[in-house]
């Protein structure tokens, strides 16, 4: 994708075996106000550092001190959106 905003990288999912959500966190709209405010980069699933965590986390840093202002989003099954920097 020519924008970084429009790629999308797969690292797998076990669809068989996922469960439904069951709506949004209490904070939901004020998560959402704040990643629509500038790019996004989501990261779906847990963090670990076989799906390259470490990497990511380093290089956003990196984009961070150089005031790029983009955000860094994780969601995860168990506690739904969580915004990790901007």
């Amino acid at each position: 994708a020519s924008n970084p905003a429009d790629a999308l990288i797969l690292f797998g999912a076990d669809i068989k075996n996922s469960l439904p959500s069951v709506g949004l966190p209490d904070d939901a709209n004020l998560i959402l106000e704040e990643i629509k405010q500038r790019s996004s980069f989501l990261i779906v699933g847990t963090l670990e550092p076989r799906k390259g965590v470490f990497q990511v986390l380093s290089a956003f840093e990196l984009l961070w001190i150089d005031n790029v202002n983009i955000n860094l989003v994780n969601m995860r099954e168990c506690t739904g959106l969580i915004l990790i920097g901007s």
